[in-house]
């Protein structure tokens, strides 16, 4: 007898582990979307105030369509490139993998049907919207669905919505952006003062959102929903590449994640240990998580002796992971002790026992749970 309960337990967590392998696309419930919804009045107030706006229908060659089967890159391109202020047509518009280069000192606005549709693509990299060097730019309402139901061939991880590079003072403010064959946001080559304001990034193929080499982010109320394809597969992921980049100063508000595969927010500091000090400064605030594998994971970083040359503060302020998966809260095993400050404050909410956190407190010094 006690051998056909060890069995059926056997079976039923095998039955468990195999479906908690599988991705299924979760439709996001209303009353999470309706904050996102962008409302007449907002859009007509943003084009109202934007000064010599340029509407970007009149750049294309006519008779043109508008149902976003032709290719417009260059048109819409050049349309940029002549005009400081611009608005996309309000019908949908395909570009090619060149996407579309932003500019400094403008604003970009999506009318209420805008959309750019990126044309199949074999490219392991590309970026729909590129902002690259740029100073002081403003994109409104983009809404942006990338390749990856057609994407041609399985290679490759980088194909991004918008990638920010070497940019200050951007403002990205009511955005959805989905379908893209690596991450819906990208931030990289040290990027400086940027705001995320209502984005909503869903069905991307590697990350909803990476922070890579950036200072002084603040994302304000980012949904970040159904990542899946190819690892990490995190809503929001901040993990340098080396000891030289910085991820510092950044501050998430009110984040939802929902039904990302492996994790709703990663911070991922492995490869940030090195020879050079580094701060690294994150607020995570009434963070939500439901049906992602863990709520949240942190891997602290390297373990050798002279590479402890990690300071600052991860402060989680009020999250609520009782909707994840597995655990609220995930670190590794045998994690290597830093000088950064790891508080989580309100834990009351997190789906993870005492003896998770015990563990967790054995594997990081300078752990604090209330």
């Amino acid at each position: 007898m006690k051998n056909g309960v060890l069995c059926i337990c056997i079976l039923f967590a095998n039955i468990v582990a195999n479906a908690q392998s599988k991705f299924v696309y979760r439709n996001i419930p209303i009353n999470i979307l309706k904050p996102y919804e962008v409302s007449d009045e907002s859009r007509k107030r943003i084009i109202a105030s934007t000064n010599n706006l340029y509407d970007l229908t009149k750049a294309l060659p006519r008779p043109y369509v508008t149902d976003g089967s032709v290719d417009y890159t260059q048109f819409l391109q050049k349309g940029i490139d002549n005009y400081q202020n611009v608005i996309f047509p309000n019908f949908p518009v395909k570009i090619n993998d060149k996407g579309i280069a932003l500019k400094s000192n403008s604003i970009v606005i999506f009318n209420k049907y805008s959309k750019i549709i990126l044309e199949k693509s074999s490219r392991i990299d590309y970026q729909i919207l590129r902002l690259y060097n740029l100073r002081d730019t403003k994109v409104y309402f983009a809404s942006l669905k990338g390749d990856r139901e057609s994407h041609i061939g399985k290679s490759g991880e980088f194909g991004m919505g918008i990638s920010i590079r070497g940019s200050r003072n951007i403002l990205i403010s009511n955005a959805y952006i989905s379908h893209c064959w690596g991450d819906g946001v990208y931030l990289d080559d040290y990027s400086q003062d940027i705001l995320l304001n209502r984005v909503h990034v869903d069905y991307n193929r590697r990350n909803g959102v990476s922070i890579v080499y950036a200072k002084n982010i603040t994302i304000n109320n980012l949904l970040a929903t159904n990542t899946y394809g190819t690892a990490p597969m995190a809503g929001i992921d901040i993990e340098p590449d080396k000891n030289s980049h910085i991820v510092d100063e950044i501050k998430l508000n009110d984040p939802i994640t929902y039904n990302n595969f492996n994790r709703g927010i990663l911070i991922a500091l492995m490869n940030l240990p090195g020879f050079s000090k580094r701060d690294v400064n994150i607020q995570i605030n009434n963070h939500v998580d439901l049906y992602s594998k863990y709520g949240m994971a942190f891997y602290p970083g390297d373990n050798k002796k002279q590479w402890k040359n990690l300071n600052g503060e991860i402060l989680i302020n009020n999250p609520n992971w009782s909707g994840s998966v597995s655990s609220g809260f995930f670190v590794p095993n045998n994690s290597p002790n830093n000088n950064i400050k790891l508080k989580i404050m309100g834990s009351n909410k997190v789906k993870s026992s005492k003896a998770d956190f015990t563990k967790i407190s054995k594997s990081i010094n300078n752990i604090s749970v209330q």
